[in-house]
C-alpha cells in the first residue's frame, strides 16, 4: 500500500522514479519486497518503467493485487477468539468496494493514527499478564539448541524498559509483538513461525510450536 501511494505522488512521473525514491527512503527488507512484487506481478505485462501512462497502469495492477490479498486474508484467517489485547489498529478496515484512488492512503493514515494507542487495550492485557511476563524475564538465560537468541533477548530488554505507568505506545508494542502473539496463542493450536524468538517464548510458555524455514532460506534452496 505504501508503494502504491509512492507511485501516485505528483512528482513521481514513472515506475522508475517510484523505485528510485523507494530505494532511497526504505530499508533493505521493504526494498526487496517491492522488487520481488514487481518481478512477479509485472513480469508478464508490457510495462514501460519510464512512462507516466504505464505508471498509472502499474498502480492499477498493484491496487487489484492488494484487494485480492486483503480479500483472501479476510476469508481465510481463522479467528481463534483469543485476541484479548484489543489492538485498536485492528478495527481499521479497508473498503474493498471503494474504488477511490486514495482509499489505500486513507486506510494507512487511519491505521497509523497517533490516537490509536490511547484507545488500545494492550496496557490492560500486559498488566493482567504480568505474572507470566515476569516468569519469561526470569528465564531469559534459557538456551535452546539450534536457536539464535538475539530476537528473544531484544524482546526481554524491551519488556524491562516498558513505561512504568503502563501507557504503551504502538512503538512499544511492536518491539514485543512476538511475545504478545505467544501469549495469545491458544494451547489447543500449534503456533507456526519463522522467528527464533518463538522457540524461547513457546518453550517457556509450554506451548506447541513449529519453526518453518525463513524466506531467505527458501529462496537459497
Amino acid at each position: 500500500m505504501n508503494f502504491h501511494g509512492c507511485l501516485l505522488l505528483p512528482n513521481v512521473k514513472s515506475v522508475s522514479d517510484a523505485l528510485s525514491l523507494w530505494s532511497n527512503n526504505f530499508h533493505s527488507r521493504e526494498l526487496k519486497s517491492v522488487f520481488h512484487l514487481f518481478s512477479n506481478l509485472l513480469a508478464n505485462r508490457d510495462i514501460d518503467y519510464n512512462s507516466f501512462k504505464d505508471k498509472m497502469l502499474a498502480a492499477h495492477y498493484i491496487s487489484d493485487y492488494i484487494r485480492r490479498i486483503y480479500s483472501y486474508i479476510d476469508r481465510s484467517i481463522k479467528d481463534t477468539g483469543n485476541d484479548k489485547n484489543l489492538c485498536y489498529r485492528m478495527s481499521t478496515s479497508l473498503d474493498l468496494d471503494n474504488n477511490d484512488i486514495d482509499v489505500f492512503k486513507d486506510f494507512i493514515e487511519s491505521f497509523l493514527h497517533s490516537d490509536n494507542s490511547r484507545k488500545c487495550g494492550i496496557s490492560i492485557f500486559l498488566k493482567n499478564s504480568q505474572p507470566t511476563i515476569s516468569e519469561i524475564i526470569k528465564k531469559k538465560d534459557i538456551k535452546i539448541k539450534g536457536a539464535t537468541k538475539t530476537g528473544f533477548s531484544t524482546i526481554v530488554d524491551s519488556l524491562e524498559k516498558l513505561p512504568k505507568d503502563n501507557k504503551i505506545s504502538c512503538t512499544n508494542c511492536s518491539k514485543i509483538g512476538d511475545l504478545i502473539i505467544g501469549l495469545l496463542s491458544p494451547k489447543s493450536m500449534q503456533l507456526e513461525h519463522t522467528d527464533y524468538s518463538f522457540d524461547f517464548i513457546c518453550t517457556i510458555l509450554e506451548k506447541d510450536h513449529r519453526r518453518l524455514d525463513s524466506e531467505s532460506t527458501v529462496l537459497k534452496n
